[in-house]
Parts: structure tokens; C-alpha cells; sequence
């Protein structure tokens, strides 16, 4: 009878002793040069020239980010900062935020290229703000891939926290590119 009983249990201590968890990588494949934030590529559009997408690209901008500083506008680019709004769910409800994001569309015929950078995110409630959320993401990956966090770290943000604003923010700019290559395309 022991033996039965022993048997299932070995077999078990087997499993979970050698199963390994994959290793995250949401908050690891967020773009990154030189540790900051960077989401860039350049795309051709075929027949179209610069003064076509320039105005695609002013449109979209002006369309998609209804909160928006006022745009520096340069020769071969639309430059300007936005907000992106989405939820979190840092706890046991979902948290409305939004992420200031710098905006850069340069230009040329037949291409373009983007790049948003320089993201802080908050949440919208002022009241949540004020009790000290991170609104730097960069901060938050380096605490992220740190081996061992502090115990002030620790008592401020966990590496699921963590997880889930990268990972919240880094959706939210995918759909802007989203938007912004389709509305390019066409």
C-alpha cells in the first residue's frame, strides 16, 4: 500500500522539481536604445509623395490623439506630444491611465518613418497620482530585470505590477502604430 501511495508521490516531486517556467519576456521585447523607450520603423508607400503623406500624417495625428500639445511642425515632420488612454488593473479593480507620448512623422516620397518615445504614463484620477503610482516605464524595466528588488521597491510595485503597466502601455502604442500604418496605407 505504500508503495502505491510512493510511487505517484515520486512522480510528482519529479515533475515540479525539473518543470521550468518560461522566461517572461513582455517587459524584456518592449523597444529599447541605449535604456530609453523607442518605437520606430520606416515604411514605403508606393505613389505617394511628401506633401500627400505629410498631410495623412497631420490628420491622423490631429484624428487619433484628441488630448494633444500643440505640434511643432518642421519641414519633413509632424512633432508633437499626445495621450494615449487606457486601464490597468495594478490591483483588484481596473485603473483608467494615460501615457504622454512624443510623436515624430518624418516624411519623404514614396516613405515614411515614425517614432514615439519619451512615454510617462499616469493614472487619470489625480487623487491616484498623488499617492505616488510610477509613471516612469524605463524606471520600471530596470527595476523589472533587476535579480533581487529592495524592500522599498518591493512595497511599492510588484514584478506582476510591473508586467502589467509595461505590458497595458506597450498594447497601447501597438494599436497607435496600428492605426497610423493603415491610415498611411491608404
Amino acid at each position: 500500500m505504500k508503495r502505491l501511495f510512493l510511487i505517484p508521490t515520486l512522480l510528482l516531486f519529479a515533475k515540479i522539481s525539473f518543470a521550468q517556467n518560461p522566461k517572461d519576456t513582455m517587459v524584456t521585447n518592449v523597444p529599447t536604445v541605449n535604456g530609453r523607450i523607442l518605437y520606430t520603423d520606416s515604411l514605403a508607400v508606393k505613389g505617394r509623395s511628401k506633401h500627400i503623406l505629410d498631410s495623412i500624417a497631420q490628420n491622423w495625428y490631429i484624428s487619433y490623439f484628441f488630448h494633444r500639445l500643440p505640434e511643432k511642425d518642421t519641414l519633413n515632420s509632424i512633432y508633437g506630444r499626445g495621450l494615449l488612454e487606457y486601464k490597468v488593473k495594478p490591483g483588484m479593480i481596473n485603473i483608467d491611465y494615460e501615457a504622454a507620448v512624443t510623436v515624430q512623422i518624418t516624411c519623404k516620397d514614396g516613405w515614411y518613418k515614425y517614432q514615439f518615445y519619451d512615454i510617462r504614463f499616469r493614472p487619470k484620477s489625480g487623487v491616484l497620482t498623488d499617492i505616488g503610482y510610477q509613471r516612469d516605464p524605463e524606471y520600471l524595466i530596470k527595476i523589472y530585470q533587476q535579480k533581487h528588488l529592495t524592500f522599498a521597491q518591493g512595497m511599492n510595485v510588484t514584478r506582476g505590477q510591473i508586467r502589467d503597466y509595461i505590458s497595458k502601455m506597450n498594447k497601447a502604442v501597438h494599436e497607435c502604430i496600428a492605426s497610423l500604418n493603415k491610415t498611411m496605407e491608404n
